[in-house]
């Protein structure tokens, strides 16, 4: 299987588990006057002398190949903050990969995360709309037990496992909060990952939130779309801010609903210098409305494409913070073993062939505003005034003649 990705950023994965590198990965780049030739003989001589002469014979010849192809992979990485693009991925890690590209799965509804201090898992968001936010879990909230199995000991991954399963199955929980033991019981049922908003703000401006490009985004934004033409609007404002982007596809799928027939939505460039075009297909949405882009630092990727598509077809214009700057595509291969290989194929430009891999694209208005947990916590604000006051750059797209 062969999948093409402008994105996935994920916050609980591509650690590399095949091993510990501690730094020893070389930068091949700048290291090119110490030429490694007869690579294929002497990688082979290597694993001859550890297989026959390693002090520790529990080591597998497997395990080599593992770390051997994990090596590859990450020695193509710049070593920046963001830059995990080429990896390699066990089953598991493939299975989470997985579901995040597709947006849902079956759960409570909670981003977890691992406490060192304590040992035990807490959780850090609760979803929108979500089992965990209708049973009552908060952010803080220390797992003690689930389903009657006692967390102390446990890693993140194992108590995910615990947590994950069959829709309409119940989940029990004992949780510490502050200095009090809760005890709940969550159904699971089928949790959407990413958060999408649409809603009028007022007579004349709509909000479109768009938190991730899943095979659904497209149909979601057209559907909001259709909603939209039926009010008398002058501006929307879209909102991509932590959006790390999704699958190239439904990007350029959504970006041809804002663009007029024929017009370039993006270019790729592969490692040949071949460019491929992507053309919109269909006439634009209301093209007289004002189009403003909010953005951030973790808008990247498909968000990015959308943004420089918007800005170029569209003449959008952007307000918040410079984008992550990830303007490159990954493919990823399943292995006959079920582990997977990402790797970078291409690179992706805007209409008019700029690229802002490690720049990011920058804002016309540059405004800071709420990022990360304040800025999911906002999105859950019922008062709409309120919600306004406190996002800087949402109440300066309003202001925007």
């Amino acid at each position: 299987m062969k999948i093409i990705l402008y994105a996935l950023t994920l916050s609980f994965m591509f650690s590399v588990q095949a091993a510990n590198f501690d730094g020893q990965i070389p930068d091949w780049k700048k290291s090119k006057e110490d030429v490694f030739s007869s690579g294929e003989t002497n990688f082979k001589l290597v694993l001859k002398k550890l297989m026959t002469s390693y002090l520790d014979k529990s080591v597998t010849e497997d395990e080599l190949y593992r770390a051997a192809t994990a090596c590859m992979l990450a020695a193509l990485n710049s070593g920046k903050e963001h830059e995990d693009f080429n990896v390699l991925l066990s089953p598991r890690m493939l299975q989470d990969f997985m579901i995040e590209k597709s947006g849902k799965l079956t759960g409570i509804g909670a981003t977890l995360a691992f406490d060192d201090k304590l040992g035990l898992v807490h959780v850090i968001d609760v979803l929108p709309n979500s089992p965990a936010l209708k049973a009552g879990l908060t952010k803080d909230d220390i797992f003690l037990s689930v389903n009657g199995e006692k967390m102390k000991g446990k890693n993140l991954a194992e108590v995910v496992a615990l947590v994950r399963g069959p829709a309409g199955q119940t989940v029990h929980l004992k949780v510490l909060r502050d200095d009090q033991i809760i005890k709940f019981a969550v159904a699971r049922d089928q949790v959407s990952l990413r958060a999408f908003e649409a809603k009028q703000l007022n007579p004349s401006t709509a909000y479109l939130m768009v938190g991730f490009f899943t095979s659904e985004t497209s149909e979601r934004v057209e559907a909001a779309l259709k909603e939209f033409s039926q009010k008398g609007l002058s501006k929307l404002i879209l909102d991509l801010r932590g959006n790390g982007g999704g699958t190239f596809d439904d990007a350029v799928k959504t970006a041809e609903l804002f663009l007029p027939k024929g017009t370039t939505v993006v270019q790729t460039v592969s490692r040949d210098g071949k460019v491929e075009r992507y053309e919109a297909k269909h006439e634009a949405w209301r093209p007289e409305v004002q189009l403003v882009v909010l953005t951030d630092h973790e808008t990247a990727s498909s968000a990015e494409l959308l943004t420089g598509a918007l800005k170029e077809g569209r003449k959008a214009t952007v307000v918040g913070l410079t984008t992550q700057g990830k303007w490159n595509a990954q493919s990823l291969e399943t292995l006959s073993n079920k582990f997977a290989v990402k790797y970078t194929v291409y690179k992706f430009e805007t209409a008019s062939g700029k690229s802002f891999q490690g720049t990011g694209f920058k804002p016309d208005i540059t405004i800071d505003g709420p990022k990360g947990a304040a800025l999911g916590a906002l999105h859950n604000e019922s008062d709409l005034s309120k919600r306004i006051d406190l996002d800087a750059p949402l109440k300066a797209a309003l202001s925007l003649e």
